[in-house]
Order: structure tokens, then sequence, then C-alpha cells
């Protein structure tokens, strides 16, 4: 006798991503992961899976899936499309999910507010104590993607660990060097920027003297109109 198994059910596949990720937001540091079961009362099993990354109007080609894959190349929005075959043929229906692939920094710029400033001209900052410093960031949009900016961090000269920003900073008397950088929601790190300023808050000491000639002969300095 024969006996015959019929499998009419097609497997099903799932898509794991793992961080960094931020809602539909990934970088080329983040992995997709894609697992098969076949379903049914007595499977056949999975026979493949294949898989498809399109960007803009660049279709991919399938390809069939055997490890884990990350996602290279310019920043936008990616479409990823996958199925798998059982070993019966049943073909599952296409499953799709659209990422944004983000691997730029943001951006931060530093603001002397209140207070005087003033340059020198060989570039150096001077300031007084009332000078505060305000940072702000933004995450730059490349080909309609940015995850946004999450933190901006600084640190005051190189003996002080890294703080999280809140509020404008203020320096003591001194020389001192700001260090910041912000961090966006996919977790892309901007290179360290600083700013070093020369805070003075010592008023200059004026000193008057009396030429020549004068007399010192009495308690006062006599003088004429040659002196």
């Amino acid at each position: 006798s024969l006996k015959i198994i019929i499998d009419n059910s097609a497997a099903q596949t799932s898509l794991s991503i793992t961080e960094p990720k931020f809602r539909e937001y990934v970088t080329s540091g983040s992995s997709f992961t894609l697992t098969a079961t076949d379903l049914g009362a007595i499977p056949s099993g999975v026979q493949y899976t294949k898989y498809r990354i399109t960007y803009s109007t660049n279709t991919g080609n399938w390809l069939t899936y055997s490890t884990t894959y990350f996602i290279t190349g310019v920043d936008g929005i990616y479409k990823l499309e996958y199925y798998s075959d059982d070993n019966v043929e049943n073909t599952e229906s296409v499953r799709s999910i659209t990422v944004k692939l983000d691997n730029t920094a943001p951006v931060t710029a530093i603001t002397p507010t209140g207070g005087t400033q003033w340059t020198s001209a060989d570039g150096k900052l001077y300031a007084n104590l009332d000078t505060q410093y305000a940072l702000t960031a933004e995450d730059p949009v490349k080909y309609e993607v940015a995850s946004g900016t999450n933190s901006i961090f600084y640190k005051v000269d190189n003996t002080s660990a890294w703080s999280l920003y809140t509020q404008p900073i203020t320096l003591g008397e001194g020389i001192h060097t700001i260090y910041y950088q912000s961090v966006d929601n996919v977790l892309n790190r901007e290179e360290t920027k600083s700013l070093t300023v020369y805070v003075d808050n010592t008023a200059p000491v004026t000193a008057a003297g009396i030429g020549q000639p004068h007399d010192n002969t009495y308690q006062f300095s006599v003088i004429n109109s040659n002196t």
C-alpha cells in the first residue's frame, strides 16, 4: 500500500531586526533575520526562504536566505520583501516591510549667549563670567530620512566626564575647552567638537605716572608746563 500525506499549507516567515532600531529607522549595523516555519497538520518542511531589497526604483534580485543580512548603501527608504516555499512547493504570499536607513550623525552647534565676548585677531575667544554657552543639535535629512536627535553631551576640559546637556553651560575664570557631541535615535554619534574660551573677569589696573620735571619736596608734586 502507498500512504500519501497531503500538505496544502504554506510556510510562514517572520522577520526580526536587531538594535540599533527606532520605529522604522535602522542603520547598517542593524541585522535582519528571517525565520520560516512550515504549517499544517503534517508539514513537509521548509525548502527555502527568498528575500530581496528594493531602493527607490532599483529593485533587487531575489536571493536565497542563508544567514543574517544587513542593509548597506546610501541613506534612504528601503523595501524588504520575503517569502518561503515548503518541500511540496506550497508558496507563501510575499510579505514586505519598509525601513529607513539612517547612517548620518546629528550636527551640533555652540552659541555664546549673554555677557560680553570678544574675539582677538588670532582667533581666541574671550568672555566674561556672565557668558553662557548654549548647545543645539539638528539631525540632517538625507534622502527623506532622519531619525532625529536623541541626546546632546558635553564636558568641560578633559578632566571631567561626559554629561547630558540640559541647560546652558557656565564657566569659571581661566582657559577652558568645552567638548560636545550629539547622538541620534539610532545611535549615530557625532565626532567630538570643541570650543576653547578665555574667561576673563579681572578688571584692568590703571597707574598714573608723572614725568619730568617735577618736585616731590612737598606732600604733593610740583610740575610745570613742560612736564
